[in-house]
């Protein structure tokens, strides 16, 4: 999910003001499948040892042991969701913002004039389903730094848009070649 915020200029020219970019929404869901599936065998293992009875459960305190499993499970499903929700990049003109957390909220700021270069990578999974890492690399207090956008859906779009807002200030000798 990516919020634009785009300014119109003369000419077809646009001007980049801002755009966030959450990871992309499959990680979450392989989260969730490897929870059900784990959750699952639990349950299973569980009707094994109670002699595979139907009924075992609902004896001897069974229904208090599912029903801590049951809310043990959404609270996992929760976090999933709400991590995913509360961790974003936000690209603005002259940085990229991380910003991560619910309760106590920390933003960190990259500079993109001190970019030396952009990569993309995309593993098979990555290319069936469009999502991939964009390193940036940055020059910051004398040594490099990569800054990695990780799972980033429609990752081309987000690494041209930063790209075009590296060249937008005067950056395209800083871009990889010296």
């Amino acid at each position: 999910m990516a919020l634009n915020k785009v300014l119109i200029m003369p000419k077809e020219r646009t001007f980049l003001l801002d755009v966030a970019v959450r990871r992309t929404f499959l990680i979450p869901i392989v989260k969730i499948v490897f929870l059900q599936l784990v959750f699952i065998g639990i349950y299973v293992v569980i009707l094994w040892k109670m002699n595979g009875a139907m009924a075992a459960p609902l004896k001897s305190g069974g229904i208090i042991l599912f029903l801590f499993l049951q809310t043990l499970q959404s609270l996992w499903f929760l976090v999933i969701i709400i991590k995913w929700f509360y961790v974003y990049y936000q690209i603005t003109p002259k940085e990229v913002l991380l910003h991560t957390g619910v309760i106590a909220q920390k933003r960190k700021h990259f500079a993109l004039e001190k970019t030396e270069s952009v990569t993309l990578e995309q593993g098979f999974l990555g290319r069936i389903f469009n999502f991939g890492t964009i390193t940036i690399e940055l020059f910051l207090s004398n040594s490099r730094h990569n800054l990695y956008l990780y799972d980033v859906p429609n990752p081309g779009k987000y690494m041209n848009i930063i790209e075009k807002t590296i060249t937008s200030f005067g950056g395209e000798d800083s871009n990889g070649s010296d």
